[in-house]
């Protein structure tokens, strides 16, 4: 299973995987800052999504058996509103949960 985290919204954007190889549960995190070397960025964190890719051997993140997103927003309206501006299709995931931030 592979499971991977997103936060989209405010400071501190990234990525957190959670997966099994060779029979060892492997965790990663990634912050957007150590990809584009600014502090606290607002970026969407494509660089951490493509590390993350990479390291599962993904080829789409549509492919994570989960996909969870951090929200700070009422519903997540901003999170959806932002992955879906940045070409992210919401019924194309095999399961997205949206989690609130508190």
């Amino acid at each position: 299973m592979i499971s991977i985290g997103l936060k989209v919204a405010n400071h501190d954007t990234g990525v957190g995987i959670v997966f099994n190889e060779n029979d060892k549960t492997k965790i990663y995190n990634f912050h957007e800052e150590r990809f584009n070397r600014l502090k606290n960025t607002i970026a969407f964190p494509y660089l951490s999504i493509n590390e993350a890719l990479k390291i599962t051997k993904l080829k789409s993140i549509y492919d994570a058996d989960v996909v969870v997103v951090e929200i700070t927003s009422l519903n997540g309206i901003i999170e959806k509103k932002l992955l879906t501006a940045y070409g992210y299709n919401l019924d194309k995931f095999k399961n997205i949960i949206f989690v609130n931030h508190h």
